[in-house]
């Protein structure tokens, strides 16, 4: 990410829910010792005996870590080149322009930016709109966008 937005992620996130794919088994994982303790009966009893099995389950899990762990930079080498990359197909929409709004949104924007603005004022203006698209007393549901034609 951004210098001055660190990535974040949970730290559960590279230890939790690792699925070991071979055995069908979701696992929580921090180390050797802890997968036999945690998991070593249940990864028997779905096949994993003898060491060379576990050992391929342990490097199967490790390298679903790795993988996990190389994601926060993968995101931040594919952020860099979509923003090298990209072309907007219309510009013109990233702007935002009165012609995208409702309205009865901007009359109430107008209202509300009106040296003669209250709270009744603004109520009133609301009022019309109680009903439309809503049956929760004491909220108001108004347009704030206009459809887009294609």
């Amino acid at each position: 990410m951004s210098a001055g937005r660190p990535f974040l992620a949970c730290a559960c996130f590279f230890t939790d829910n690792i699925f070991v794919g071979r055995y069908g088994l979701h696992v929580r994982y921090r180390d050797e010792g802890q997968l036999r303790r945690d998991h070593g009966r249940a990864l028997r009893e779905r096949g994993c005996r003898s060491e060379e099995e576990f050992g391929a389950a342990l490097r199967e899990i490790e390298a679903e870590v790795q993988r996990r762990k190389q994601l926060i930079h993968q995101s931040v080498e594919r952020k860099a080149i979509i923003s090298e990359c990209y072309n907007r197909k219309h510009p013109e929409v990233y702007t935002l322009q009165d012609s995208f709004l409702a309205p009865d949104f901007l009359e109430i924007v107008r209202y509300c930016t009106s040296p003669d603005a209250d709270l009744h004022g603004l109520l009133r203006y609301l009022e019309s709109f109680s009903g439309k698209e809503n049956d929760a007393p004491d909220t108001r549901v108004f347009p704030v966008t206009l459809k887009l034609q294609r």
